[in-house]
């Protein structure tokens, strides 16, 4: 996981307050990783049993969040502030926020046998889960972030072993729902092989894929897959697209430290030019708002206004989930970047991440263009 300021805290990965209770489908087994699929699609409504439906493939965590209320001293000393916590995972997340959205997603993802594990299926009720492996061997996903009194993250500690599981031969056993699926969303927790399978069922069958880096510690890694270049649709933020076009090219960018709005939107689109003209970049750059790159169309979106922030943990997810969820509604681009930006904005005013009430709101987006040749 990596450093974040107020501005691309968008990309830490937090979801909705949760219940106690622990969901039917998960079963004891004698084997290490077990499943049973779930009876949760009751609730779904008829129409939902033959649509296309997207698929989300991904990490789950718990994250635990420490907000100081006072100036942090790196001496030892006990600190006032709150502790709060909640479900998280950027594939998580994003399944969360489409469900919000009515979008009747697949998570597939891998929890561990222990409290954690509880927590987040019981976190998963509004969701089909029947793609949760429960690995015996492995502890849940968890984070324990460091927040500031100015809303700062200062770090990160996390357990992320979990997400090794979350392997070809499970992903496997799904192969019918990523075939018939409306949309595939990658985070950055998976393994080559699995990227490569992935992307290459997805192109063969004209499914768009959506990248979704994670963090800055694996956003690289889908560059180890050949099929990367089929991707269809990637929102880094600025440093991971800075380490992305890095590990691209081989140049180095850590010259790029922008100043300014202007240096960051100029710099983010020389930035996304190291990538394929097929792939719609969004760079999300936070409290700043967003720049979408579709080959040499370019234009930067500002950020929604927001009066009073409640949170800064789940808008990046949440403005993935919006944009895809209008694109399942086959709308324009700037209403799918008005729906992203709103549920952006209706996450930071929520008390919780990814709100358990979300609309997607379908307005058109006012935009800047630049040129594809900065």
């Amino acid at each position: 996981m990596r450093n974040k300021t107020l501005s691309t805290l968008w990309k830490f990965r937090n979801t909705s307050k949760v219940s106690q209770s622990v969901g039917p489908n998960l079963v004891m087994t004698s084997s290490t990783c077990y499943a049973q699929p779930s009876n949760n699609n009751k609730h779904f409504s008829r129409s939902y049993a033959t649509a296309k439906r997207p698929v989300v493939i991904g990490g789950s965590n718990v994250d635990i969040v420490a907000t100081a209320t006072e100036d942090i001293k790196m001496d030892g000393r006990m600190l006032n502030g709150t502790i709060s916590q909640c479900c998280g995972g950027v594939g998580r997340n994003i399944a969360n926020a489409l469900a919000r959205l009515n979008m009747n997603p697949l998570l597939l993802t891998a929890i561990g046998n222990d409290e954690l594990g509880q927590f987040l299926v019981a976190g998963s009720k509004h969701m089909d889960n029947k793609g949760f492996l429960r690995c015996k061997e492995y502890n849940s996903g968890c984070c324990c972030v460091i927040v500031d009194s100015d809303r700062e993250c200062k770090f990160i500690i996390g357990n992320m072993n979990i997400h090794s599981q979350i392997s070809l031969d499970w992903i496997r056993k799904f192969e019918e729902d990523i075939m018939n699926s409306s949309f595939l969303v990658l985070d950055g927790n998976l393994g080559p092989t699995a990227f490569d399978y992935i992307l290459k069922t997805c192109h063969s069958l004209n499914i768009p894929v959506w990248f979704e880096p994670t963090d800055i510690a694996v956003c690289h890694v889908i560059f180890s897959s050949k099929e990367w270049t089929s991707i269809t649709h990637i929102s880094p933020n600025f440093n991971e697209l800075k380490h992305m076009s890095s590990v691209l090219t081989g140049k180095d960018y850590s010259h790029m430290n922008p100043s300014s709005l202007q240096d960051l939107i100029t710099q983010s689109i020389t930035l996304a030019r190291n990538f394929p003209k097929s792939m719609v970049v969004m760079v999300t750059l936070g409290k700043h708002g967003m720049v979408l790159i579709c080959g040499d169309n370019v234009k930067y979106y500002a950020a929604l206004p927001v009066d009073n922030i409640a949170n800064v943990s789940g808008a990046g997810d949440c403005a993935v989930g919006g944009y895809i969820a209008a694109h399942l509604c086959n709308r324009s681009e700037t209403e799918k970047v008005f729906a992203a930006l709103s549920c952006a904005r209706q996450s930071l005013m929520s008390t919780t991440p990814v709100p358990s009430h979300m609309s997607l709101d379908l307005g058109e987006a006012k935009y800047e263009s630049y040129s594809s040749q900065l």
